[in-house]
């Protein structure tokens, strides 16, 4: 599916026709009005694309979204953090360093993924839990502006952890321009793998 899918307009569609489709899914689709998040993050990204002139200009080339410069130093951060990390702990000759770097980093994206199901799950156990609960007349609705708020955190860290994911994505595309040439132990490789989480703290 192309973002001109997800937006439901036509490959030349006017900025105004996008800006307009835009609106009608984001009024149904926002998670603070009860949408997927996932799906509105889609949402987000397809108009945040196709309503800026260079980015649709790219996306239409090459069917793939161009990172901005702080994705782009982020993950050189990320790579030059793992890269550190290794140089800095024991190794021998058998040890391939770039798959050491590489592996960490798809462990980071496995962990990020989880915690993008976390954040999904507590979601949809903030809206059960606003849906059942009714506010007597004349109570205050105290719970409810709770729930409310948790939901707008819940939103910014689905959005946080969505931009973690792809500046790590970035990182293991700069990591595949590398080649290590490692020695063959006669016995079989045992690999080493160490920390260097982006995810810390």
């Amino acid at each position: 599916m192309t973002y001109y899918d997800t937006l439901g307009v036509a490959k030349d569609a006017t900025q105004k026709q996008i800006k307009a489709a835009y609106r009608k899914l984001a009024q149904t689709n926002h998670p603070d009005k009860g949408g997927d998040p996932s799906k509105f993050v889609e949402i987000q990204q397809a108009y945040d694309t196709l309503s800026d002139a260079e980015k649709r200009d790219h996306y239409d080339r090459y069917g793939t979204l161009k990172p901005n410069d702080t994705m782009l130093d982020k993950a050189r951060q990320h790579v030059g953090a793992v890269f550190n990390n290794v140089m800095g702990q024991p190794f021998d000759q058998y040890t391939n360093v770039v798959e050491v770097m590489v592996d960490n980093t798809k462990s980071e994206i496995n962990r990020a993924n989880q915690h993008l199901r976390q954040v999904q799950a507590e979601r949809k156990k903030n809206l059960m839990v606003h849906k059942r609960l009714k506010t007597k007349v004349g109570s205050d609705d105290l719970l409810v502006q709770i729930l409310r708020g948790r939901r707008q955190e819940i939103w910014r860290n689905y959005r946080t952890v969505q931009e973690i994911t792809k500046t790590l994505n970035i990182a293991l595309g700069m990591l595949s321009g590398y080649t290590y040439k490692a020695e063959v132990r006669a016995t079989g490789t045992n690999s080493t793998r160490w920390g260097g989480s982006f995810l810390a703290g």
